[in-house]
Parts: structure tokens; C-alpha cells; sequence
């Protein structure tokens, strides 16, 4: 990506921060989260459309490859706390399905600002910032190979787009002020799965996995997401779960990102 662009004072490090934080807020706001509801199994052949707001709790835990010989891989673990005090601007989020008899179309967008000041030596350069953008999405196609009043099972295929900006500014100190801007973008393929049951009076439990990458833009691109389910009406239903994500970019001699976040979930889903 772009952490290969400063190789003075201490700024590949935080840099490096930067660019996990910006995964976890991501994460935060909706990465693909499929919509889960309770007693909508065996809905009618006509159009649906399914909105589910939410809020995800993770920890995260990676692992970051940079060029520096003395520091060829750094760990980083972010708290939830510290990644909200890093938004440099208005996050955007969207996510919605639309459901036609037995299919159905999972769509989201994502529109991340985040930065942070870079730590120098006050030699050559006087500190400075990073601010980075992310924009990622994820679109699935379902088929819903069973459908009863008591469960159903869907599957599908879908992309997951991911694209990282950065600008990197370094305030003058002995040398003069520098702007470096980097970005990187890729695409991964989904196949994905998701499973409902009613378990009576009003509650049920909702599985959702998908898996991707293959080594067309990540190595590995995996989500996990089990949700206990409560149908207030026919129309809103609420959930509280557990989801982990997972993805390993490595794109060659460029810089490898191993991301993983995991905890608890709480949301809502209404039904048009």
C-alpha cells in the first residue's frame, strides 16, 4: 500500500496503526452484514426490501509487513475507544436487500475519513499527518434453495470491492515539507451462505458465512455472523449476535495487511 513511502523518524509504525484503524471502523459501520430477521421465513413471492442499521463491538488483531529491514512485521492490536477518536471527517454507510421470490440482493457501501499524527524526531521533519479514505462494498446474489415457515436456507455468489487513499504530510524541519499521496485498491470474489430458524414466539437464530479472495485481491476474505433473532412486529425484528471477519492481503512486494476482528453485534431489521 503506502507505508513504504517514509522511512524517517518513527512513522511506519503509526502509519501502519492508521491503516488498521481504518479496518475496524469499517468493520464498525457494516461490512456486508446480511439482514437476519425472525419470523419472515416462507415470505410472499412479491418484492421485499430489508434495511438493517446496527452497531458491532470488535477487537481487533493484526499483523503488518513494511519494507524496513530492523522492522519487517509489526503487530498491532486497536481498542474500540481509540478508533472512534480517529475519524477525520463524515462516514457514510448503506446497506439494504431486495428480494424477489426466491432471490435476493444484498448490497452496502462504505465511506471511511480517518488520520492521525505522525511522531517524528523534530530533526528533518517537524511531525506531521496521515489521513487515509476507505471505500469498500459488498454485493451478493442469493438463491433460497429452502423456504417453509420454520426456516430457510440461502447461497449465493458476490464481489467485495475494497479501495484504500492516503496522503501523507510531513511538516518542514531541516528538509522541506512533503505531500505524498498513495493508493491501492482491489476486488474480492464471495461465495457466501446464510441459514434462519424459527424457535416460537416470536424468536429465532440466524448463520451467515462467506468466503473469498482466492488469491484474485486478497488471499483469504472470510465472515462469520450468528445472530439470536426477536420479531417485534411482522415488519421489525431486532438481533444480537456475535461476527468476525477476516481478510489477508498480500500483493506481492508491496505491503501485506492480516486483519482480524471479532465481538459482539446488536441491530435491527425493518421490512418494506
Amino acid at each position: 500500500m503506502w507505508i513504504h513511502v517514509c522511512f524517517l523518524g518513527r512513522c511506519p509504525n503509526r502509519i501502519a496503526a492508521l491503516l488498521v484503524q481504518a479496518a475496524v471502523i469499517a468493520a464498525l459501520i457494516g461490512i456486508g452484514v446480511p439482514p437476519a430477521r425472525a419470523q419472515l421465513a416462507g415470505a410472499g413471492p412479491g418484492w421485499q426490501v430489508l434495511v438493517n442499521p446496527y452497531l458491532w463491538i470488535p477487537g481487533v488483531s493484526a499483523k503488518i509487513q513494511t519494507p524496513l529491514p530492523q522492522r519487517p512485521e509489526v503487530d498491532t492490536n486497536v481498542s474500540f475507544d481509540r478508533v472512534l477518536a480517529k475519524l477525520n471527517g463524515v462516514p457514510f454507510e448503506g446497506a439494504a436487500e431486495l428480494r424477489y421470490g426466491p432471490f435476493g440482493l444484498l448490497g452496502d457501501f462504505i465511506h471511511l475519513p480517518v488520520a492521525a499524527n505522525i511522531p517524528t524526531r523534530d530533526v528533518f521533519f517537524q511531525g506531521g499527518k496521515a489521513a487515509e479514505t476507505t471505500n469498500t462494498g459488498t454485493m451478493i446474489l442469493f438463491y433460497r434453495g429452502l423456504d417453509s415457515p420454520e426456516q430457510f436456507i440461502d447461497v449465493g455468489a458476490g464481489v467485495r470491492p475494497w479501495g484504500f487513499s492516503a496522503t501523507m504530510t510531513l511538516n518542514p524541519g531541516l528538509l522541506s515539507r512533503r505531500v505524498i499521496t498513495r493508493d491501492v485498491s482491489w476486488a474480492d470474489p464471495l461465495i457466501a451462505a446464510r441459514y434462519h430458524r424459527e424457535l416460537g414466539n416470536g424468536f429465532g437464530v440466524t448463520g451467515y458465512a462467506d468466503i473469498g479472495g482466492f488469491g484474485v485481491g486478497a488471499d483469504l476474505d472470510w465472515q462469520l455472523l450468528g445472530t439470536v433473532d426477536y420479531a417485534y412486529s411482522s415488519s421489525v425484528s431486532f438481533h444480537a449476535g456475535y461476527r468476525s471477519i477476516h481478510f489477508d492481503y498480500q500483493p506481492g512486494t508491496r505491503l501485506g495487511v492480516n486483519v482480524h476482528l471479532d465481538g459482539p453485534i446488536f441491530g435491527g431489521t425493518i421490512r418494506f
